[in-house]
């Protein structure tokens, strides 16, 4: 399964790197307006999770940090606008140097991909 979230995530970037800033920040707004929107069923849907994750043993450090609260998600939401005032950061060289026998170059980071297929 992690295998073929990270294929299609590769397949989605892809497409993500050719879409305009503006598309971008119009479905991140939006997605902020979903998650206000449809609180409730978020937290329902998350409560369930908690639910298994509790029962299939998992630690509770862990499962607090996958709890969701009202206040929680209105943050995450609130995070999600905050995030369009950022530059995209698709295809952009963040930081490059060069040193004696090194070249150094930083690029963002996706959050969210935590494996990358072969």
């Amino acid at each position: 399964m992690l295998e073929t979230l990270a294929r299609q995530a590769k397949t989605a970037s892809r497409t993500l790197a050719l879409t305009s800033t503006q598309k971008k920040n119009e479905c991140i707004l939006r997605i902020a307006e979903l998650l206000d929107a449809n609180q409730k069923k978020v937290l329902d849907a998350n409560q369930t999770d908690v639910q298994a994750a509790k029962s299939n043993g998992m630690a509770e450090s862990l499962v607090d940090r996958l709890l969701l609260t009202p206040s929680r998600l209105t943050g995450i939401a609130a995070d999600l606008r905050s995030v369009v005032n950022l530059p995209d950061p698709v295809g952009g060289v963040l930081w490059f140097a060069v040193d004696d026998t090194y070249s150094t170059v930083y690029v963002p980071v996706y959050c969210g991909v935590t494996a990358v297929p072969p």
